[in-house]
């Protein structure tokens, strides 16, 4: 690509390296956002809506995924045997933002008592956070699953108000527990972002076809683009970082095209956002 001298170069379009490339270009910066996948086109390249039978075909005609495609890591040869370690990597412009169920749950006060900050300094995140992205939920005025600023709620399936039920007899006897409704990163009515509201077919974690969800390709990053800020480079696979003459300081990072050519990114700042094992394994490269 041009010599370009970019503020931040970001690794990673999921959860993480989405928002940090909006925050960051919104900011004024100019980044590169480097994506070893393509882009995924909602409706098309999901078969979240085929029939079984239509699915299966075309698995076996092209070789095309029953879900986003995956690269399966499913041998770790510094684990025992028949332990049977598995990671997915799903590499597509907005990662594992795809597949991912939509909880959102924050964390509360207790769960801070061990830190340096507190749950009352980092609400105020939280709150901004469910407003980008649509939080449905209910309030359930629990002191340690602290309530949100929520859309409005689905309403629950039989086997949670049976589950609730069930919890509320228990606590009646005595016992400690709480029900918790579910909290989803999912359009439940009109928001900002303008996606479709859910249409409750279930298939969250294989890619949501009208978009309902919140994915870092369907929010963040298309507004990243249009601050003008941001170079998107899709399969592009990062292969090492590169150092400057000091040996002390990332200048940036060399990646492989589809076609196999070798580019470089330089860079002030480095980005990793490539999940924990993807992450820790580029730094101990």
């Amino acid at each position: 690509m041009p010599n370009t001298l970019f503020d931040v170069c970001v690794v990673g379009s999921g959860p993480g390296g989405g928002i940090a490339t909006y925050v960051l270009t919104k900011a004024g910066l100019k980044v590169a956002l480097v994506e070893a996948g393509r882009v995924l086109r909602p409706g098309i390249d999901y078969n979240t809506h085929a029939w079984p039978y239509e699915r299966l075909e075309k698995f076996r005609q092209t070789g095309n995924r029953l879900s986003p495609p995956q690269l399966k890591l499913e041998e770790n040869h510094f684990t025992p045997v028949g332990d049977g370690p598995g990671h997915g990597l799903l590499k597509a412009l907005g990662g594992r933002s795809l597949c991912w169920a939509g909880h959102s749950l924050r964390f509360g006060p207790i769960d801070f008592e061990q830190w340096p900050i507190s749950y009352e300094e980092v609400a105020p995140y939280y709150s901004q956070a469910e407003r980008f992205m649509g939080v449905y939920g209910h309030k359930d005025g629990l002191h340690n699953l602290p309530d949100g600023e929520f859309l409005q709620p689905v309403r629950m399936r039989c086997p949670e108000q049976l589950l609730r039920r069930g919890v509320e007899r228990l606590k009646a006897r005595g016992r400690k527990m709480e029900f918790v409704a579910q909290r989803k990163a999912i359009l439940t009515e009109d928001h900002w972002s303008k996606r479709p509201r859910c249409h409750y077919c279930g298939a969250c974690m294989k890619g949501c076809d009208v978009d309902a969800k919140y994915t870092s390709a369907n929010t963040p990053i298309p507004l990243a683009l249009k601050t003008g800020n941001l170079t998107l480079l899709t399969e592009a696979m990062m292969t090492r970082i590169l150092m400057d003459r000091s040996g002390r300081r990332v200048s940036g990072i060399e990646y492989s095209t589809s076609s196999g050519r070798v580019e470089k990114v330089e860079a002030k700042v480095l980005v990793l956002a490539c999940s924990a094992i993807e992450t820790a394994r580029h730094l101990l490269g």
